[in-house]
């Protein structure tokens, strides 16, 4: 059974091209749709869902409720983790990409979005945060796709880049509401190459 990774819908900072990071702005009513879109499209062509994982953030918490609505399966156990979370980029959150240029220079602004170990001030490391997500990963989601059960999570981009990651996988660049499907053959086979499915057994289901 696989495992299902999955952007939130479209939130109002996203919508407004700001960065998010652990700030919690709530979807916009065409992220809503979105999630409840993205629901559907995984009822028809996905697995059954047997356990979720989402993000203590509203944006993650609010897409996977409207997914599970729409997938009509309401008792599905969830678990809320804020390992989860986003990256936190401090003094940047809430400014747009242009602004973060005008005020600190394209080349720190690609700096602390690329150098795993460079942060704006109050933010995270993109080190430091793939340490929490992973611990997540290893500690509460795992589990499920051991038992059989094919797992939800429903997350952030910097989230979803580090476990497709942490499997060996090349990152991929999701849109709001779209998800990737990682066979369980990846998750069991251990260290990254050793003998896993090639990454293009990752297949991304919605946009």
């Amino acid at each position: 059974m696989p495992l299902i990774l999955a952007r939130h819908a479209e939130s109002t900072w996203n919508r407004q091209g700001r960065l998010t990071g652990c700030s919690d702005p709530p979807l916009t009513p065409r992220g809503e749709a979105q999630a409840a879109a993205a629901g559907r499209k995984l009822a028809r062509e996905g697995p059954v869902v047997g356990a979720v994982h989402t993000s203590d953030l509203a944006r993650a918490g609010r897409t996977a409720q409207l997914m599970l609505d729409a997938m009509r399966l309401p008792g599905v156990p969830v678990g809320v983790h804020p390992l989860l979370r986003e990256r936190a980029l401090g003094v940047v959150e809430g400014l747009t990409k242009e602004a973060v240029k005008v005020q600190w220079g394209n080349e720190q602004r690609k700096r602390w979005r690329d150098d795993p170990s460079s942060a704006p001030p109050g933010g995270e490391t993109i080190r430091a945060a793939e340490q929490r997500f992973l611990a997540c990963w290893h500690r509460d989601i795992l589990a499920g796709l051991f038992d059989g059960r094919s797992v939800l999570v429903v997350a952030h981009a910097g989230t979803i880049r580090a476990i497709l990651g942490h499997l060996g996988y090349p990152p991929a660049r999701l849109g709001n509401a779209s998800w990737v499907a990682v066979p369980t053959e990846a998750v069991r086979c251990g260290p990254p190459g050793a003998a896993c499915p090639p990454p293009t057994t990752v297949a991304t289901l919605a946009r």
